[in-house]
């Protein structure tokens, strides 16, 4: 199933509604399905409760599938590369797009105020890091995140999938804050020794 699943997903990102359907706020969920596609499983699995009896080549739908993302890529790249550049906006946003009207009041205020100035200071306190960690650590860092957006570039963007990754934006924020408080810990230390003006 997850051949089938994750081919058929990478396919939802990948084609010609792709990108208006996540202008507009949705998710690749809502995608249009592919015109005379086979039942992947979970669609079998509800018709054969449903009392039609549906079988399923999982293979045959991977490659049917990923064929359709290659032949997308092949014949549509400027499509691609808008799809690619909306993704990346979408994976490094501080509002999350979907932030959505659900919950109460001071909920969907939150996620509208506090989580997009929590990020942007996070974002400022990494970038600040990335010249006071150690440089190979610096380095790790670039290369995990580069390879998120990447992968986001491929498929789709979205603040949930970047999440998992913000773990060394904190890392390198952390860097920043100590390299501060270690400054303003040495001025007020040499304050302190400086001697008093004469009287």
């Amino acid at each position: 199933m997850a051949l089938t699943t994750d081919a058929r997903a990478l396919w939802k990102a990948n084609n010609l509604n792709t990108y208006d359907v996540l202008d507009r706020g949705g998710w690749i969920d809502d995608v249009p399905e592919l015109p005379g596609a086979p039942p992947w499983p979970e669609l079998a699995a509800d018709l054969t409760l449903a009392g039609q009896p549906t079988s399923v080549d999982e293979c045959a739908q991977m490659r049917l599938y990923r064929e359709e993302v290659l032949d997308f890529w092949r014949e549509h790249p400027g499509e691609k590369s808008r799809l690619a550049v909306q993704a990346t906006r979408m994976l490094w946003s501080p509002v999350p797009s979907e932030s959505d009207e659900s919950g109460s009041g001071l909920a969907r205020a939150a996620r509208k105020t506090l989580e997009p100035a929590y990020a942007l200071v996070l974002y400022g306190l990494a970038l600040a890091g990335l010249f006071v960690a150690p440089p190979r650590f610096a380095a790790l860092a670039v290369l995990m995140l580069g390879y998120n957006t990447l992968a986001a570039m491929v498929f789709a963007g979205t603040a949930r999938y970047r999440v998992p990754w913000d773990f060394l934006l904190a890392l390198l924020a952390s860097f920043a804050l100590a390299a501060l408080w270690e400054r303003y810990r040495g001025r007020r230390s040499a304050g302190a020794q400086s001697p008093s003006a004469p009287a």
